[in-house]
């Protein structure tokens, strides 16, 4: 168990009944992005062994960013069968540890995160043999507040 602090958060998506299906659609999960411009920030997520990505947009403000996950399913064996059982959502908290809803959260919050680690060692589908360490997002701590704010799409109106 780790706990990553003071994170810029982004593109929350931890509500409990509504898990994200954009990147896997047959395996919904609860993430976040985190990000940071400094350094000293990036290098104590990798040495924790988070992979992290370097993004330079047009402007030129490069900053860090990786995302974080939890799976809303998880395999468990009843009676020597493997069957998909439904994970314990994320828990999303304030800086008094009072639950908010984390679809309020606005990309800018700064959050304290709590991730699960574990290494992973098997041999996919092509018989290549893949290792690494997992980190499962466990928790977040909303300590710097930032409203989502629902923009309408330009050209389009409100109907009846």
């Amino acid at each position: 168990m780790a706990i990553l602090q003071n994170v810029n958060v982004y593109y929350v998506k931890c509500d409990p009944t509504r898990p994200s299906t954009k990147v896997t659609p047959d395996k919904p999960r609860w993430e976040v992005q985190i990000r940071t411009t400094d350094k000293a920030q990036k290098k104590e997520w990798e040495a924790l062994g988070i992979k992290v990505k370097v993004m330079d947009p047009d402007d030129g403000d490069i900053y860090y960013k990786a995302t974080l996950s939890k799976n809303a399913f998880k395999k468990v064996k009843k009676d020597g069968i493997d069957v998909l059982e439904a994970a314990k959502p994320v828990d999303v908290v304030d800086g008094n540890l009072d639950p908010m809803d984390s679809r309020t959260i606005g990309n800018g919050s700064v959050a304290n995160i709590r991730i699960f680690s574990s290494d992973y060692d098997f041999t996919d589908k092509d018989g290549k043999r893949m290792t690494g360490v997992k980190h499962t997002l466990m928790g977040l701590q909303i300590t710097k507040y930032v409203v989502y704010e629902f923009k309408e799409q330009e050209g389009f109106g409100k109907t009846s």
